[in-house]
């Protein structure tokens, strides 16, 4: 018969076996692993930059996927031919006949549409229209072979009405281009009156069709605008101008137009 003695030492063998046989329960886990601090640093940061990145590069990826835009551009004219414009043949004169400027001003406001893009260049058509001034540099004062008298200020302008195509080749930030067109141009010789209220009368005029050649770049500054640098060469001859230059109606040459101007696109 067991003592009292054996039977408690019979519990407490029989109770540590239990322990000894029962599943251990699984440590914690570190905070370093898994969904811890260092992978979820990890995901901030990637996102982080990403915005960063995209918003760096939006405007440009926005910029090119518009599909119409007007620019207003002012700049500088040059037609060397002008200069040396003049009458062949004697005409009446009080203090010989004057000369224009070489160089004028220019202006130009016009509107293209994308009608094809591929994976480096992208096609654009559309028009515009312009005009360049040239004033005098050497007094005129004359009497026209009609009897009119010219001793005011004489000046030149040239408007034109065009329609071109133009290839673009977008290079991120920048846009370079290339493009051509032709169209309708006016040349006008008038006298500037000197009262305050300005004024004039037209000398002679004559229209003639022509071309151009261009090339330029956009500088994309937002998501819609962008500064424009562009240089235009045009070619056109007028015909009928011996109203103002007897015995030379005549006047072509290359007028060449170096413009900056604003783009809007959308």
């Amino acid at each position: 018969m067991a003592t009292r003695r054996q039977k408690l030492l019979g519990a407490l063998a029989s109770l540590g076996c239990g322990a000894c046989s029962a599943p251990l329960a699984p440590l914690p886990t570190s905070p370093f692993q898994d969904d811890g601090p260092p992978k979820l640093i990890e995901t901030i940061v990637r996102e982080d930059y990403g915005r960063e990145a995209d918003s760096s590069f939006r405007g440009w990826r926005d910029w090119d996927s518009s599909s119409h835009e007007v620019t207003l551009s002012i700049g500088a004219s040059s037609w060397k031919e002008l200069t040396r414009h003049g009458p062949t043949v004697a005409f009446p004169t009080s203090g010989g006949f004057g000369s224009l400027d070489t160089w004028g001003t220019a202006f130009e406001f016009s509107y293209h549409g994308r009608v094809l893009e591929g994976e480096h260049a992208e096609l654009w058509v559309g028009g515009g229209f312009g005009i360049s001034g040239y004033q005098e540099r050497r007094d005129f004062n004359l009497i026209l072979p009609n009897g009119e008298r010219v001793d005011d200020d004489v000046w030149a302008d040239v408007l034109r009405l065009t329609v071109s195509a133009r290839v673009d080749f977008p290079l991120g930030p920048v846009t370079a281009f290339l493009g051509g067109g032709g169209g309708w141009y006016e040349l006008t010789f008038y006298e500037e009156d000197d009262s305050f209220f300005g004024g004039g009368e037209d000398i002679v005029s004559d229209a003639e069709l022509g071309g151009f050649a261009m090339a330029g770049f956009d500088i994309h500054l937002t998501e819609n605008f962008a500064l424009r640098i562009e240089d235009q060469a045009h070619f056109v001859r007028f015909h009928d101008l011996s109203r103002f230059t007897p015995g030379n109606s005549e006047l072509g040459g290359l007028q060449n137009i170096i413009q900056a101007g604003f783009v809007l696109r959308f």
